[in-house]
């Protein structure tokens, strides 16, 4: 007896629905098959019937005129439908991603119903109904997954270590278009191995390049990310760690002010950790004993080559670039690649090309650690993606690194003669200029070291250095000077002058530098070696002589004495 279904929808999408009834044959058998009444004439409802209905005024009206009663025929009764019977159906439109319902999914004050109103006896009906996000899908047919950007091949880069997440949404997945408005959250099952606060972080997204993600945890959120429903959409996340392996509460939603805390969730649920069964890339070749053992000075900005003919040609996919603790690679790049994704901090730096084809490619721009102890693991990690994230890579290798200290030179002393200790010249202003190699990061040091038989301990010693920018200096007995809180540029032309030296008392003595060295804190805080200087030969040798007068200790002698007279 029901004439007229209503239901609320979104006046913004024109939808073409379907009448689904139970299936039916032929008007006289016992199939149990409901039919509708239209223009006249009885429709049976076969296995579909379908009507284009406009909306109006955010309403979706179906009229059903009348139920047409079938007798049974073979006397069991089973298919006898009575004109009072129930109608059972369902509205939908052409396709389940096109359906636009209203965004709260669960909230205390909101509720949904359906509508049913008898036009002749004005009678109505309601049915509550509840809304759920559509499912990302954990089978053969996923619609979304996350994973490495890929996976790496157990016999060339055994660690996902400082590798980039990837989430892949497919074409059609999402139900509606989505603006900036929308966010997307993931959790994943272990820390993404950031350091210690980092709170927002840089994000690809092949949607919007606008697009911007925070960290609380494991959780990234991902903000002003548009996605056209019809297209597939990759984003990558950095991170740094091969024990994350899964992900859950996947979701894509929307807040509203009205209900604040509540995320409205159009898409989300289980997600997979990986493409269905992704498979190992292979071992890239991209190094060898030639230029895959690389010899990388400490502090310095270098370039590594791949080898001339790779195992693995690269593709025009994603070339993913990595390295530990005190690398900065945030301008390594390959000529002709264009950069997706940068980031860079105490922990890891990772940066993301594409745009590159073939073999013998000059990654340049890499920042090695400041000092040979920085970092447990110095490799730089190269791999290049399947054209679908989450699958093997094409190719995966890593380049061994050593990494060494630099060198100091252009290493002069002024003066070069001196006379030995005594009492007319207890102390005296001795220069020393030379050029570092490596850049010295903010709180580095400089040390001087002078052969122990002259005594920069006197408590008149001071030292003034140029070339670059320092704090403290401090000297001892041993002849060594330090100078603390320095910050240079590499290949800057340092001087260091040394004030009241007290010099040694022999005049045998032909050499005034032992050492000069340049240090860096590693990551604990602890200062390790970046340039050195040690060598004999690579100093200025000096000479002493006796002063030409000796006077006697304790004796003095007066030219003119001139009495003043008293007042």
């Amino acid at each position: 007896n029901l004439k007229t279904i209503t239901m609320n929808t979104n006046d913004s999408h024109d939808q073409t629905l379907t009448i689904e009834g139970e299936t039916g044959t032929d008007t006289t058998d016992d199939s149990g098959a409901r039919r509708l009444q239209g223009g006249g004439a009885y429709n049976e409802i076969t296995t579909k019937s379908s009507a284009s209905i406009a909306l109006q005024s955010n309403e979706i009206k179906l009229t059903i005129n009348q139920i047409a009663a079938v007798t049974d025929t073979d006397g069991d009764s089973d298919g006898e439908v009575s004109s009072q019977d129930n109608i059972e159906f369902k509205i939908a439109a052409d396709s389940d991603e096109s359906v636009a319902l209203p965004l709260v999914t669960s909230n205390g004050a909101t509720l949904y119903e359906c509508f049913f109103i008898s036009t002749t006896t004005n009678e109505v009906g309601s049915i509550k109904f509840s809304v759920t996000a559509k499912d990302p899908d954990t089978d053969a047919n996923q619609k979304a997954y996350t994973s490495f950007i890929c996976v790496s091949d157990s016999s060339g880069v055994d660690t996902e270590n400082y590798t980039p997440l990837a989430i892949h949404t497919a074409a059609n997945a999402l139900p509606i278009d989505i603006d900036d408005t929308y966010k997307i959250e993931i959790t994943y099952g272990a820390s993404l191995g950031f350091e210690s606060g980092v709170t927002t972080i840089p994000v690809y997204s092949s949607s919007s390049s606008d697009a911007t993600a925070s960290l609380d945890g494991e959780t990234v959120t991902i903000s002003k990310n548009s996605i056209t429903a019809a297209n597939a959409v990759d984003i990558i996340i950095p991170a740094n760690g091969d024990s994350i392996g899964g992900a859950s509460d996947f979701k894509v939603y929307k807040e509203d002010a009205s209900y604040p805390g509540v995320k409205n969730v159009i898409f989300g649920g289980a997600i997979d950790f990986g493409k269905n069964t992704p498979g190992a890339g292979a071992d890239g070749g991209y190094s060898d004993s030639t230029n895959g053992s690389e010899s990388l000075a400490v502090a310095s900005t270098v370039s590594v080559s791949t080898k001339a003919t790779h195992t693995a040609a690269f593709e025009n996919n994603f070339i993913t670039i990595s390295a530990g603790k005190g690398y900065d690679l945030s301008e390594a790049t390959i000529s002709g690649a264009t950069k997706r994704l940068t980031y860079n901090d105490a922990e890891f730096s990772v940066v993301v090309l594409d745009g590159v084809t073939g073999n013998e490619k000059e990654i340049t721009g890499i920042k090695t650690p400041p000092t040979t102890a920085y970092s447990g693991d110095v490799d730089i990690y190269v791999r290049n993606n399947d054209a679908n994230v989450g699958l093997g890579c094409v190719g995966s290798d890593k380049f061994d690194v050593g990494l060494s200290t630099g060198a100091i030179t252009s290493i002069s002393v002024s003066p070069t003669s001196f006379k030995t200790k005594n009492i007319d010249n207890l102390d005296t202003s001795v220069t020393i200029s030379f050029t570092i190699t490596n850049a010295i990061a903010a709180g580095g040091q400089i040390i001087v070291e002078l052969l122990n038989s002259y005594d920069v301990e006197a408590p008149a010693f001071t030292c003034t250095v140029s070339g670059v920018t320092k704090g403290s200096c401090s000297g001892g007995g041993d002849g060594k000077v330090t100078i603390s809180g320095v910050t240079a540029d590499a290949g800057s032309s340092v001087s260091v002058t040394l004030n009241n030296v007290i010099l040694p008392t022999s005049d045998t003595v032909t050499e005034i530098l032992q050492e000069i060295t340049t240090k860096g804190n590693d990551a604990s805080g602890s200062p390790q070696t970046i340039d050195t200087e040690t060598s004999a030969g690579s100093f200025d040798d000096v000479s002493f002589e006796d002063p030409s007068s000796t006077p006697t200790a304790g004796t003095s002698s007066i030219g003119t004495f001139s009495p003043y007279p008293n007042a």
